[in-house]
């Protein structure tokens, strides 16, 4: 089972950062898709990788934007859970304290 995860990470990585240079290329040039591979391989700046996954999706896929918001940036919604869940935790705390 964990091949299976690594081998769908893997194609999914892969497949991210061809549609991310797609994407970069089709809206701004292949020279900006460029810098961003090198940015993407120097700097393990990956950032920009995913906005051409997110601009692929949308404009040459034609999808709507939260759905290919959800495909570009997956792991948004799980930060999005945890920050969430820390403030609630931090909010209960502050409620349920001793007052001093």
């Amino acid at each position: 089972m964990k091949g299976l995860a690594l081998i769908v990470f893997l194609a999914y990585s892969l497949a991210s950062l061809i549609l991310g240079v797609m994407g970069i290329g089709h809206e701004f040039g292949y020279w900006w898709a460029f810098a961003a591979v090198a940015a993407f391989i120097f700097a393990r700046f990956a950032i920009p990788i995913s906005v051409g996954v997110y601009l692929y999706a949308h404009h040459v896929w034609g999808w709507h934007w939260i759905g290919a918001a959800a495909f570009a940036f997956p792991l948004v919604a799980v930060q999005v859970a945890l920050l969430f869940g820390a403030t609630l935790a931090t909010a209960f705390e502050y409620i349920t304290r001793p007052k001093s």
